[in-house]
């Protein structure tokens, strides 16, 4: 799953967010100690889930060498992918609680290689 996260990043410099930067500049500082003034502006018209992931992965993308737009498509599309995969998990159990591992990744890889999780991370709203 990982892997294909990974590699599905060099498509993404085509699929920029358009608030992305808007987002991420904002969301470093719903993270911050200036939690309190980030809703002051009336222009702001996001919800605090989104701020945080785009904030996180502004601040990600200063720890580590892939850049901002990278680290948002990672977090948006493993977070969908792992949102994914539990509720998946919790359908396909049967009554006796017995996973079924195989359906799980077929469904998450199909997701992530064919369109669902890119339009989680191209639309620009994850939350």
């Amino acid at each position: 799953m990982a892997l294909v996260t990974a590699t599905s990043v060099e498509h993404i410099g085509s699929l920029e967010p358009i608030d992305a930067a808007y987002f991420g500049l904002h969301g470093v500082r719903l993270l911050s100690r200036n939690a309190l003034d980030v809703f002051s502006n009336p222009g702001l018209q996001v919800g605090p889930l989104q701020l945080a992931l785009s904030g996180s992965a502004r601040l990600a993308a200063r720890w580590t060498p892939i850049g901002f737009l990278p680290a948002l498509a990672i977090l948006t599309q493993g977070s969908f992918a792992a949102l994914l995969l539990h509720t998946t998990r919790g359908i396909v159990q049967d009554e006796t609680g017995e996973q079924r591992p195989l359906i799980e990744v077929a469904v998450v890889l199909g997701a992530l290689t064919w369109g669902p999780a890119w339009n989680v991370y191209g639309d620009g709203h994850p939350a």
